[in-house]
């Protein structure tokens, strides 16, 4: 299943900038908590509307069927034919002349096929490191994942009982430190955290220019959060939109507060092969 995302190939850029454009606005109150959150939250949900709203209208996709030589696209037309003739005669030389068809059409497919591939190893070659990468396909050991299983022993076959699974899972991996509960170390913690601050100067403001060179040199291939904003929807915001970001992340550092929705993350489970799946 691919993963959703909010820039397709069909997505157009333009007018992506432009919808974002039209509905920033820099009038905002960023004086509380429950302000940034409120900002953050609406600005995430501006980012998707327009991104989902500049899809292109899909270009029609051309199937297998169109890629073949048109000898045995005839034969899949005839084959057709003969199966809607008999399937409404139900004659014996309809049903003959449909099975003919039909055989005929295997042994050019394979045909077809077999010579497809001879063409392909044809065309290896050391120099570009074709050779390499199609012998490593061949050569590659595929495991076969044994299905997940709960703590009784029983597979794990809907989405639920997954995901509660995997709950447990972590539940007993990321336990709290033993420490934490003590009286003694908890005490010294708060008495750190009464103390008075010392006296410096305030913490230097973000600019709008270092965040765009930060979204510049941000990686491109990096996996977008709960959001599903990445580093190439950042780079076709428009300006207003690198001000409004300016003024909230200026916001957060002056409140000493990270957005809720910020928190928010995907864990994706990845099995590794040689461990066993139940155990570790």
């Amino acid at each position: 299943m691919t993963p959703p995302k909010l820039f397709y190939h069909s997505t157009d850029r333009i007018k992506f900038h432009n919808l974002v454009n039209q509905e920033i606005t820099l009038n905002i109150k960023l004086k509380t908590h429950e302000d940034i959150d409120n900002t953050v939250d609406k600005f995430t949900s501006i980012i998707q509307s327009a991104a989902w709203a500049s899809q292109s209208k899909s270009t029609p996709t051309f199937n297998n069927i169109s890629l073949l030589p048109i000898y045995i696209r005839s034969l899949i037309t005839d084959k057709r034919r003969a199966r809607a003739r008999y399937q409404t005669s139900r004659l014996p030389s309809h049903k003959a002349l449909y099975n003919k068809l039909s055989n005929s059409l295997k042994k050019q497919l394979l045909k077809y096929k077999s010579d497809i591939f001879e063409q392909k190893l044809s065309n290896l070659s050391s120099s570009d490191g074709s050779l390499w990468r199609e012998t490593n396909k061949l050569l590659q050991y595929k495991y076969s994942l044994p299905p997940l299983t709960k703590i009784d022993n029983s597979a794990a076959i809907t989405d639920k009982d997954k995901a509660e699974t995997f709950r447990q899972h972590l539940a007993e991996i990321f336990k709290p430190h033993p420490d934490i509960y003590n009286p003694n170390l908890t005490s010294k913690i708060i008495q750190y955290l009464d103390c008075p601050m010392p006296l410096h100067l305030p913490e230097k403001c973000f600019t709008p220019n270092e965040l765009k060179i930060a979204i510049q040199k941000y990686s491109t291939k990096k996996t977008p959060g709960f959001d599903l904003i990445t580093a190439e929807v950042a780079r076709c915001l428009p300006k207003k939109a690198i001000l409004f970001l300016t003024y909230l992340f200026n916001a957060t550092l002056q409140l000493s507060y990270f957005p809720l929705l910020w928190k928010f993350s995907n864990i994706v489970m990845i099995p590794k092969p040689p461990k066993h799946t139940q155990k570790d």
